[in-house]
């Protein structure tokens, strides 16, 4: 009996991998795509709301803003189709089959119609297929020639003492009053790129518990809620896309959300707020620590700094180990006058390790470049008026990071140079640190988790 009922499954068996070689000589056409796509979207695009339809249209052109940010260095931006035309394309299967998902593929359409105003190709593809398919016998939607019709109505930005990161919120309101927001996560670490995307029904009460989160926080002075202007949140947002495409969208591709569906979404927003940035471009370029030796070249910026009281109560700084130090301030850091825990942890264990070879001055460095960190972290909080409490928080991770720095000057240099933090023998402090995520089962290729490990085990 075993026998037969083995033979039996062993038929089935052949039947199942008959017909899935048979699927695969038959791969879906575009009808069977653009169908399925309208059916899986069907319940949004009905909605009253254009919003739901906005949101529809920006995640159905994902794969293609990912083609867009991978694509390699030197693309010329007209060389790639927009995002949205290939799902223009796939929509013209409707044209001639009528049928029940005809009005969510017309109400699609529309969204697209108007996703990118600037693209005159998409304008003019997306308004010929709306034509279409109302001749077809699509309905337009209620809030049809209504998306996009957007004004800001509210603009904070949360953030941690040092502009590290920013969590951008948003409120937009349509012509029926009908409001809605956006988080907007900005890393300023990883190269000013945009990190995650959320949008968001209560933003005024999430703002209220942010708030009150922070005030009941041990150290309230470590983060931030500000209103901005129109022309801030322009200028804020518009240096973080622009820093996204510059970087080829790392964080965005490896994020493990769907932030790539709401990519499209925040540059329409972007389009939208253009008009404050150009009316007030000062204010748009403006931060809240922006000082008067930002513009400074280099060599100004290291004699103003040798005049300084901060700088003369740290004799064990030497000039070499302020010149190492300003030169990354000058080239690298933004702006100047802001220096928090990440930017201790890139100087002493990144830039020196990897900038100075000479067996000798990696032996002389370790304590003068120490010295010059606690001499700049004063200097930059009396500059911008930080709290006691922040500039607190720096000088420990300043102690914390010296005897790791020690080690690191230590090692061979030739191990260093061009292997990054993926170096076999970057130096002992590395491995300690992979060690303990790894034990405490942070996933290494997860950033967000990896930021959050070390923000949690930083010296308090």
């Amino acid at each position: 009996m075993a026998n037969k009922r083995q033979q039996r499954r062993a038929k089935q068996v052949r039947r199942t991998n008959v017909r899935a070689a048979q699927r695969a000589k038959h791969p879906p056409t575009p009808a069977d795509i653009a169908a399925r796509l309208v059916r899986d979207f069907a319940v949004p695009l009905a909605s009253r709301d254009p919003l739901d339809a906005e949101l529809v249209a920006s995640a159905t052109m994902k794969t293609g803003w990912e083609q867009v940010l991978s694509a390699p260095e030197g693309t010329e931006p007209g060389e790639l189709p927009h995002p949205a035309l290939p799902v223009v394309s796939l929509l013209r299967q409707f044209r001639s089959t009528p049928g029940p998902l005809l009005d969510a593929a017309l109400a699609l359409a529309h969204a697209l119609a108007v996703a990118d105003r600037e693209d005159p190709q998409l304008v003019a593809a997306a308004g010929v297929l709306v034509e279409q398919l109302r001749e077809a016998g699509g309905q337009d939607p209620v809030w049809a020639g209504e998306t996009g019709s957007y004004e800001l109505v509210a603009a904070h930005d949360v953030r941690d003492a040092w502009m590290d990161e920013h969590q951008l919120v948003l409120g937009f309101r349509d012509e029926h009053g009908r409001e809605h927001g956006f988080v907007i996560s900005i890393d300023r670490i990883e190269g000013m790129q945009l990190a995650q995307i959320e949008v968001v029904d209560q933003r005024e009460q999430m703002l209220d518990e942010v708030r009150e989160s922070i005030a009941a926080s041990d150290d309230p002075d470590l983060a931030v809620v500000e209103e901005l202007t129109p022309a801030r949140a322009a200028g804020l947002l518009g240096a973080a896309i622009e820093g996204t495409f510059d970087e080829g969208g790392d964080l965005l591709l490896e994020s493990q959300h769907d932030e790539l569906d709401l990519l499209h979404v925040v540059l329409a927003r972007m389009d939208l707020l253009e008009q404050h940035a150009e009316a007030d471009p000062n204010e748009a370029a403006a931060t809240p620590f922006d000082s008067e030796f930002d513009d400074d070249d280099f060599d100004a910026l290291v004699a103003r700094f040798e005049a300084t009281d901060e700088r003369a109560a740290e004799p064990d700084a030497t000039d070499d180990a302020i010149r190492l130090l300003l030169r990354w301030v000058h080239d690298v850091a933004y702006p100047r006058a802001l220096f928090g825990p990440a930017q201790v942890q890139e100087v002493l264990l990144d830039v020196a390790p990897r900038e100075v070879t000479d067996p000798a001055e990696r032996a002389a460095l370790p304590a003068a470049l120490v010295a010059a960190c606690r001499a700049w972290a004063r200097f930059c909080a009396r500059t911008v008026g930080l709290a006691p409490a922040v500039l607190d928080d720096v000088l420990q991770a300043i102690d914390h990071y010296a005897p790791q720095h020690e080690q690191a000057m230590a090692a061979d240099p030739n191990s260093l140079l061009g292997s990054g933090h993926n170096g076999e023998d970057l130096n002992a402090l590395i491995a300690q640190m992979t060690e303990r995520m790894q034990t405490d089962g942070v996933d290494l290729s997860d950033t967000v988790a990896v930021r959050e490990w070390m923000a949690a085990n930083a010296p308090r």
